[in-house]
């Protein structure tokens, strides 16, 4: 039997598949295991992932990202100047607005992102229903659950569970390795954030005992990256690579092979 487990991220998204009793974390049509949680829109078509990802310098009015953040929120707690995009109220949901062109709600675009994902998953296991479990953020409002679970099942997914993060990870340990009976600490780090949680387990019971979180994550590391990068180029080229779009999306490519090859 096969099944499917999604980690919905704020910088990337993930999707493993479980089979013969096994699970690994699958790569995209790129090649990649991470997909950007970036949408773009270009000559009336969406894109997803690494070509999303690639036009948030190149067209940054043309795209969005952390679409997480954005998911069943309001407008007055969302960071708007992180977003080159436009943004709108519309209802109960936040609207972006690609370049005063196209309108599109941010749950249609995080299905967008799991249609990626569930091609991705249709390739990997040959078939194309899939029993999946999503991990989400442990304070994650009943509004954004249902709106995940929804997005899903509409790209396809047969979603049996949405799991706290924390517990997902615990659960994907091997039984060998599994955890006795006392308290585990998890720590999570993100593009955009981190947190640690507590655990009680007992006779393979889970309980949160406690949990915090903060605003720091990976992306900070990508851009100490991406600026040494670019000092080092500018101060051997005399010029500023940070002024010519094509030049400065050349060098995060760069810096995304970087984190690549450190990744363990």
């Amino acid at each position: 039997m096969s099944g499917v487990g999604i980690s919905f991220g704020n910088s990337c998204t993930y999707v493993s598949v479980c089979r013969d009793g096994r699970s690994e974390t699958v790569a995209n049509s790129a090649g990649e295991r991470s997909t950007a949680t970036v949408v773009a829109h270009q000559e009336g078509e969406l894109l997803t992932g690494t070509p999303a990802a690639q036009m948030t310098v190149r067209q940054p009015a043309n795209t969005v990202h952390s679409l997480k953040s954005l998911l069943a929120c309001k407008l007055e707690s969302v960071d708007i100047a992180s977003q080159a995009c436009k943004l709108e109220q519309h209802g109960e949901e936040i609207i972006v607005n690609f370049n005063n062109v196209t309108r599109k709600g941010v749950s249609a675009l995080v299905k967008c992102v799991f249609e990626n994902l569930k091609e991705t998953a249709d390739s990997a296991l040959g078939e194309d229903k899939h029993d999946t479990v999503i991990s989400i953020p442990l304070t994650s409002s009943p509004e954004f659950k249902n709106t995940v679970k929804k997005c899903a099942i509409s790209a396809g997914f047969n979603v049996l569970d949405l799991v706290p993060e924390a517990v997902a990870a615990l659960l994907s340990v091997d039984s060998a390795d599994m955890p006795v009976d006392g308290h585990t600490v998890v720590v999570r780090i993100g593009g955009s954030s981190m947190d640690v949680t507590v655990i009680k387990v007992l006779t393979g019971m889970y309980s949160v005992v406690d949990h915090t979180e903060e605003k720091i994550g990976g992306s900070l590391f990508d851009r100490s990256i991406g600026k040494f990068l670019c000092e080092d180029f500018n101060r051997k080229n005399r010029c500023k690579v940070e002024e010519n779009p094509r030049s400065y999306s050349k060098v995060l490519k760069a810096r995304r092979v970087l984190n690549t090859i450190l990744a363990p």
